[in-house]
C-alpha cells in the first residue's frame, strides 16, 4: 500500500480558516491603531495652541495659528519666525483656518479646526479656551 503525503481537505479548510481570522485580526488592529496615532498628533496640535498661548502672553507678541488642508500642516507662527509645524500623518486636516491670538493669550474670534476621525479642537472667542472634541459615531 502506498501512503500519499498530502493534505486531506477538512486540513486545509482548517488552515485557511485559521489565516483569515489572523488576517481580521491583524487588520482591526491596524485601523486600531493609525487611530490612535491620529488621536495622538490632535493632543499634540491642541498643547501646542495652549503652549502658543502662554508665549504670546510672555514675549508680548501676537502668535498665529494656521491649518493647511493640502500639505496637511498645523503651523504656529510669531512674525516671521515659525516655532512650531506639526506635519499630520493619520490625521486628516478638513479645514484652512488662520487665527491671531493677541499678546493676551486671547483670540479675537473663534474658531473650530476639524479633522478625521471626526475630531475638533475648538478655540472660544473671549476666554481663549481649547477643547478638543472627538464626536464618537
Amino acid at each position: 500500500m502506498i501512503k500519499r503525503k498530502s493534505f486531506t481537505l477538512i486540513e486545509l479548510v482548517v488552515c485557511l480558516a485559521i489565516i483569515s481570522v489572523m488576517v481580521i485580526v491583524v487588520r482591526v488592529n491596524f485601523v486600531n491603531n493609525k487611530k490612535t496615532i491620529a488621536n495622538e498628533e490632535l493632543y499634540l496640535i491642541a498643547e501646542s495652541i495652549e503652549n502658543a498661548k502662554v508665549f504670546s502672553i510672555e514675549n508680548n507678541k501676537i502668535v498665529k495659528l494656521k491649518s493647511d488642508s493640502t500639505k496637511e500642516t498645523f503651523e504656529i507662527s510669531s512674525g516671521e519666525f515659525i516655532f512650531k509645524k506639526i506635519y499630520c500623518k493619520h490625521l486628516n486636516i478638513l479645514n484652512d483656518i488662520e487665527l491671531e491670538i493677541n499678546t493676551n493669550g486671547i483670540p479675537s474670534v473663534g474658531k473650530t479646526f476639524k479633522f478625521s476621525y471626526d475630531f475638533e479642537i475648538r478655540i472660544r472667542p473671549v476666554t481663549g479656551f481649547v477643547n478638543v472634541i472627538k464626536n464618537e459615531k
